[in-house]
């Protein structure tokens, strides 16, 4: 039955984010409403570059994104780190011009 495969899928999406909010809300001393806003944006980069299609690409794109950033708040202030891997992955777009894996 497709209907209740889709509901299923759905269902669990849901469920997950729900833990993963109250997880990363518990860890934070106050709770705003566009506080995961900065995990959107990540996620977000990460798709775009592994493709939506692709979940090997999505899954190596992750990967990347979690190195750079990581070395880049080694070397530079942390609070610039995410903003200096999301300017790699979009120069990585711009000069390909498409997603790379896919």
């Amino acid at each position: 039955n497709m209907d209740m495969a889709y509901l299923l899928g759905f269902t669990i999406g849901i469920v997950l984010t729900a833990v993963a909010g109250g997880l990363v809300s518990w860890s934070i001393a106050h709770v705003e409403p566009f506080m995961g806003s900065l995990y959107t944006l990540k996620s977000f980069a990460i798709v775009l570059v592994g493709g939506v299609t692709n979940p090997i690409g999505v899954l190596i794109s992750a990967l990347l994104f979690g190195a750079i950033e990581s070395v880049f708040s080694v070397l530079a202030d942390p609070v610039y780190s995410t903003g200096l891997a999301l300017a790699v992955i979009v120069s990585a777009i711009v000069v390909r011009g498409e997603k790379l894996f896919g």
